[in-house]
């Protein structure tokens, strides 16, 4: 994005102190994401429901930061709380666990879907914003 190549890296190159709008991202996770990327991170980054944790997988994956935040990772997914629904829970920690790209954690939640969910849960995913942007290959 901030590439000379994308509108906001020219303004980076002919601008003193440009400002973007980040209007289509979460204010809250890229507080999260930011604060982390700059070594303030503090213990409350550490819980958020599964589906926080999908939407930051996805904001991480979309400013390609997924590498430098590797150590949060196991944390977020030892902590993530419940949303009520174990259809939905399952569904963004499996966005979440593809969007990390982190095999050991898509193993086990995929393992707990496949012994949990019922056997039409893919139709209530496609229903489901963040759990309909899964790859048809990851259901």
């Amino acid at each position: 994005m901030f590439k000379p190549s994308f509108h906001e890296g020219q303004r980076l190159l002919h601008e003193d102190c440009p400002e973007f709008e980040l209007k289509d991202d979460d204010a809250q996770l890229m507080g999260v994401l930011l604060s982390i990327l700059h070594y303030r991170g503090n213990p409350s980054n550490y819980t958020m429901d599964a589906e926080e944790l999908a939407r930051l997988s996805i904001l991480c994956d979309k400013y390609d930061c997924t590498g430098a935040l590797g150590p949060w990772i196991p944390a977020w997914f030892r902590h993530a709380m419940g949303v009520g629904n174990p259809t939905y829970e399952l569904g963004f920690l499996i966005l979440a666990a593809y969007m990390f790209n982190d095999p050991t954690e898509f193993k086990a939640i995929s393992r707990k879907a496949i012994l949990r969910l019922a056997p039409k849960f893919s139709a209530e995913w496609e229903k489901e914003e963040l759990c309909s942007t899964l790859p048809l290959c990851v259901i």
